[in-house]
Parts: structure tokens; sequence; C-alpha cells
């Protein structure tokens, strides 16, 4: 790590380093845009196409970042993103107006859950061309608010990538930090003034820098001191949480809400979601079904925070705001291990040679690492008030902690992850010559997801999809329809080979989550239903 921390700090020293990096990934970043516009370019002897352009963004880049995101914190933002290149182009074509970014610290979280939400419904990772315009329109955005306000307002207030990394960036084992005996006598300033290069775009307190939450690592402080006091060294993973460094409510609450979008991306997270729904009689389908989905999700462990940080802070005499603000971060290496295999393997898990089971001890693993790591936090960060706390405070103060991570472990272990993963049928049905099979798509599955069907005679499905934008794929078939959110589509096609083979959604994330199911091709129906019943007896 040590050698990994030297290497970025050199970087970080280099006169056009990060701006030539991110002119690079500017430069691949309008290729991207400009064969998801075409369908496909050439570069010299190569064809780069739409298809492959959608691979790199959303298999290979997105799970890539996050990966690195522990070794590299929020490298990816000052080094390498374009958009946050618009930003600064903005800011230099005007000094925009200055906003005091502690009111809104809530409106990041918010607007990510938003932009999350309007993903589902409109199909990104499926769709060209609304991968095309979210690119553009970020772009754009980025730059008419470097424009209107001071520094990089974008990157601070609305990028949902840099609110996921800057939270997670807490856990990183590099960061930047300063030689504060140097700094105290600096008369300078020269790291929040500006020199150089311009001041730090995200308005951090050089000096006292102790968090890499809000810090890109653009290096514009590194080349701006004249004292090298400024650098980018190892830290320990953790530990500006076991500092309590800048903790604040919505951002534990962000935590919380976490846990709940990554329980609804499962299968059983929507059908208990769903169940819950329709015990009150409450139908609907769509966009609002899945709005609902949402409310759910996050509304249940957001309501499970807000009663243990209640009952914590009875314990502790400490004021329930305080419990709000702190809590939450106990339960955040939790949280980053469920969101690592959540996003690795929901994007890359199709394309890795691992079975079913194999990914299910996979998990089970990331999932006891993540437990083992907040266990220790829980012991490591100090209680609120644990100053006048007495040592049996303390006890029953840590015991509620441990017995809410029990809880939310449990209930990935024991539910979400083990049916998660579990390819069953749920029910089957027989393709008969000029039927056509009723089926639901949902997420996060196929009702029916055993189709029996003889070969050489077509097979007609009505697919009613009843809330977000989904797929229907059949690879060995070339079988390959989009599903509009909350409408119905006919797919027809004529098995040619005898088999099992399996349909699945093509949105990333979905297939392993449970939406996929089996397609039967037997030489004759007859046949096979006599041997199924013989079995039977």
């Amino acid at each position: 790590m040590e050698k990994l921390a030297i290497f970025v700090n050199y970087l970080s020293r280099k006169k056009y380093l990060p701006l030539d990096t991110r002119i690079l990934s500017l430069f691949f970043f309008i290729l991207l845009t400009a064969s998801l516009f075409y369908g496909t370019i050439n570069i010299f002897t190569y064809k780069f196409t739409s298809k492959a352009a959608m691979f790199t963004v959303w298999i290979l880049w997105w799970p890539f970042l996050y990966i690195t995101l522990l070794f590299f914190s929020r490298l990816w933002c000052g080094f390498l993103c374009p958009i946050s290149l618009a930003n600064e182009w903005g800011n230099k074509l005007r000094t925009g107006k200055f906003i005091n970014y502690r009111k809104w610290a809530f409106v990041p979280f918010i607007l990510f859950f938003v932009i999350v939400y309007l993903e589902q419904m409109s199909g990104l990772f499926l769709s060209t061309s609304v991968t095309l315009w979210f690119f553009l329109l970020f772009f754009l955005l980025a730059f008419l608010m470097g424009l209107m306000l001071s520094r990089f307002a974008f990157c601070k207030l609305v990028c949902p990538i840099g609110t996921i990394l800057g939270l997670f960036s807490r856990l990183s084992v590099i960061g930047l930090r300063t030689k504060k005996e140097i700094c105290e006598t600096c008369p300078k300033k020269y790291c929040l003034l500006g020199g150089k290069k311009a001041p730090c775009p995200m308005f951090i307190n050089i000096p006292k820098i102790n968090s890499n939450k809000d810090c890109l690592l653009c290096a514009n402080c590194v080349k701006n001191c004249p004292h090298d006091a400024v650098h980018i060294g190892v830290i320990k993973p953790g530990k500006e949480l076991i500092e309590k460094v800048d903790f604040t409510m919505a951002e534990s609450y962000f935590i919380m809400a976490l846990f709940g979008l990554a329980a609804i991306l499962t299968a059983n997270g929507t059908m208990l979601a769903r169940k819950f729904l329709y015990s009150f009689s409450f139908y609907m389908i769509g966009p609002t079904l899945r709005f609902a989905d949402f409310a759910i999700g996050i509304g249940f462990f957001i309501l499970l925070y807000t009663l243990m940080a209640y009952i914590m802070s009875k314990v502790t005499k400490t004021k329930f705001k305080i419990s709000l603000s702190e809590l939450g971060y106990y339960y955040l290496p939790l949280l980053f291990m469920i969101m690592f295999y959540t996003i690795s393997f929901g994007f890359l898990g199709p394309w890795l040679p691992i079975n079913e089971s194999a990914m299910r001890l996979i998990k089970y693993f990331f999932l006891t690492l993540g437990g083992i790591w907040s266990i220790y936090m829980i012991f490591k960060i100090p209680l609120p008030n644990h100053v006048d706390l007495t040592t049996k405070q303390k006890k029953i103060g840590k015991s509620i902690l441990i017995v809410f991570l029990a809880f939310i472990t449990i209930i990935w272990a024991g539910f979400l992850i083990s049916n998660n993963t579990t390819f069953g049928d749920k029910e089957s049905v027989i393709s008969m010559p000029g039927e056509i099979i009723k089926m639901d798509s949902f997420s996060m599955g196929f009702t029916p997801n055993v189709i029996i069907a003889e070969k050489g005679q077509e097979i007609s499905i009505e697919i009613d999809n009843i809330d977000i934008m989904h797929s229907f794929d059949l690879n060995e078939f070339n079988v390959h329809e989009f599903l509009p959110a909350a409408k119905k589509k006919v797919i027809a096609f004529t098995p040619d080979k005898v088999g099992e083979f399996m349909f699945f959604c093509n949105v990333p994330g979905h297939t392993e989550a449970g939406m996929r199911g089996r397609l039967v091709v037997v030489d004759s129906i007859d046949d096979y239903m006599g041997k199924t019943k013989r079995k039977l007896s």
C-alpha cells in the first residue's frame, strides 16, 4: 500500500496531471458518445459499435470503478472524470455564485435516489439512446453549473457517482493528508487561496483535512503548497470513522437508505415489498409500482434505524439527533461489502465463469467480511456521549449495535442472498400449437418461468411487463426484445434444437437477481409428458 501511495503522490506532482488524463478520458468519452449516436464508428481498421460502448460503460467501467474505490479513493473524480472537466471549464469562463454547501448536505443523497429511480424507469442500462442522452445532459449540466455556481458544484451536489464514491472513500486506504505543524505556521495558505493551480474545487480546509469524503485527489493543493506539506499517503481503512470525522444525519440516513435500495434490487426484496403493498389492497403497475418498492424498501430500513437510534439515545442519555447522526456509520463496512457484490457480480456475474453455488459462497464470504469489519467498528468507534457513560451503559449500547447488525446480516444471509441465487421453477407451462402463452415480467422474475415446447413448433408469448423496463433474451435462438414499462408485448420464435436454454432479462444485475427462466425444447411433447408421468408414479 505504501508503494501505491508513493506512486499516486508522484503522479499528483506532475505539472500537467491530472489535466492530461482527464483530456484523454474526454477523448474516450467522445468516442463512446459518437458510437452510441452513430451505431458504429471506425477507428483505423477496428469498428467500435454501440454494443461495445454499452459493454464498456456498464459492464466494465461501473463495476471496475467500485472495485478500485477501496484502493484509490476518489481518484476517478480528480484524475479521470470528463464530467468534472466540464464543470471546471464553466468555472474558468465565469465566476459563479458562492453557496453554503453545508446547508444543502441532504440534496445529493435525495438526488441519488431520484437518478437511480429514473434509471430504472428509462432502461438506461439497455438503451443506447438513453445512455447517450444521460451522458450529454450530465456533461451540459456540469458545464452550466460551473457557470452559475463557484467551484465544483455539480460534483458536490448532483453527481450520483461522486455521492456514492464520497461515502465509501471513507474506507479507502489512501487519502490526502498534511503536515499540520508546517501548515499552522504558513502565512500564505496557497492551498486555500490558490497559487500555481486553482484553489480546492470542493472548498476543503486543506490544512485541517482529515477525511476522504469530499477530496477528489485533483492534486491542486499538492502543487500549490511551496513547503511540500501536502501529500497523498496511506491511511488505516476506516480511521476517519473511528475519529468521528464530519458525521452528519443526512449521510447516516443515506447509509440506511442504501441498505433498503440494495434489498429491493433482489427478487425476494421486491416480492416482500409488494406483498406488504398488496396486503393493503393497493394495486398499481409501472412507474408507480416501482416507486412504491423504493418507498417501502428504503422506508423499512430508515424506520428501523430511527427506532434503534431512539433506544440508543435513551440508553446513553444522548440527544436523539446525535444518535441519528452517528450510529449509521458503524454499518458502513457491511454496506460496502453488500454493495460490492451487488454491483460487481450483478454486472459482471453473467460474464464470469462462476456457477451458482460458487457465486453464493462468494457472496456469503463478502457478507461475513463486512459483518466482521462492522463489528470491529462497533468496538472501535466511541458511543455517543461515551465520556459520561458507565461501563454497564457502554455494554448495553454496544449490544444494541451488534443486535441491529445481526438483524441486517441475517436478513441478507438467510433470505436475500440464498433465494436470490437459487434458480427455482416457480411455474411451468406447455406451449401448444396455435396458443399464446401468457407471461408476466416484473422485478425480478418471470411467471411462468419454465416453458416446455416442441422442436420446430412456433412459440408465441404475450409478456405483460408490470413495472419498469426489462428485456426478454434467449441467446440460442437470437431472441432479444425490449419490454417497455407497464405494457404488453408479443414475442414469437421457433426453436430448432433440443435442450434446455435460459431466457433472462439483460438489464445488468437483473439476471443475477433472479430474473431468468428455462425453455425446455423436446422432440415430442407427448413423449416428454409420458416420461414425466412415469417418473411421478
